[in-house]
């Protein structure tokens, strides 16, 4: 019988997949800034299964996917998801969606005080004033942060891949 391998993700496994000649510079900034994309999306609960997925459809980097996409992991969940919430509130503003300091109080008030009909009338609309705030503000946040992690990672991995003589066309996908 084989014997599997253990697989670790770790600081040493991102520089040997952020650095490994086998793939573009291209591939490799482009998976990252995918899976950096994917860990602010509002999408929590799927970001595995949208790391599978895309790494399959696309036949990216899955280490490099991964690493991305748990930027947001159970340290980092409450001051990325506080941080889009507020962007969300900042960008909604000017269209109506004023802050209520004690949105949160009422909702817990409600759960814990009230009958189901009482939940069933008042959270709805609640979580939705103030879920549509952190949707908005996720997808932007996503956006920018994984398009500036693209150009980031790709001017680092084209230095570096002059730097070590791989002749490669950026982007190609192929070695000259």
């Amino acid at each position: 019988m084989k014997k599997r391998k253990k697989v670790s993700f770790s600081l040493s496994t991102f520089k040997e997949a952020f650095f490994s000649l086998a793939s573009s510079p291209h591939k490799r900034a482009i998976s990252f800034a995918i899976g950096v994309f994917i860990a602010f999306n509002p999408t929590y609960g799927l970001h595995t299964v949208e790391v599978f997925v895309i790494a399959g459809l696309f036949r990216l980097n899955l280490p490099l996917l991964f690493i991305g996409a748990w930027l947001n992991n159970p340290w980092t969940l409450v001051p990325i998801s506080t941080f889009c919430y507020f962007v969300g509130r900042w960008v909604l503003q000017p269209l109506g969606f004023a802050y209520d300091p004690d949105a949160w109080g009422k909702m817990v008030h409600v759960l814990t005080h009230a009958g189901w009909r009482e939940w069933f009338s008042t959270l709805p609309p609640m979580l939705l004033h103030q879920g549509i705030p952190f949707v908005v503000g996720s997808l932007i946040t996503a956006t920018v942060v994984g398009v500036l992690t693209y150009f980031v990672s790709l001017a680092i991995l084209t230095r570096w891949s002059r730097t070590h003589g791989e002749k490669e066309t950026i982007g190609s996908g192929y070695k000259a």
